[in-house]
């Protein structure tokens, strides 16, 4: 059987500005989200040109239900930090019978 494991998720949030006027970003406390299956990165996503330069390490599959924006979240996986890649959006759900419907690429920030 299946089981997927309990990963923290830091949301980023509206940090304000800075003393120039520019935005910034925060991130809320992290909160553990259950059932959510880690798989390694396969070598497409590795290789691709990802966002913010992240290099892709995990793709992991969030739970049905599971709704978050998470653009540039962290994602605590194992006791490692990682960044969300991209714009992550959920497959529809009428479309898959398992139990998770959001695949999300993480990795590391080189530089």
């Amino acid at each position: 059987m299946i089981r997927g494991e309990t990963v923290q998720v830091a949301l980023r949030v509206d940090g304000g500005t800075d003393r120039l006027g520019n935005p910034t970003v925060a991130y809320a406390d992290p909160a553990p989200v259950r059932n959510v299956l880690v798989a390694p990165a396969t070598m497409d996503e590795v290789a691709a040109t990802r966002p913010d330069g992240i290099v892709a390490t995990y793709t992991l599959h969030f739970p049905r239900g599971y709704r978050a924006d998470l653009r540039g979240a962290i994602v605590t996986v194992r006791g490692d930090e990682y960044r969300v890649a991209g714009d992550p959006a959920p497959y529809t759900e009428a479309d898959v019978p398992g139990e998770w419907t959001m695949p999300v690429t993480v990795g590391r920030r080189d530089g």
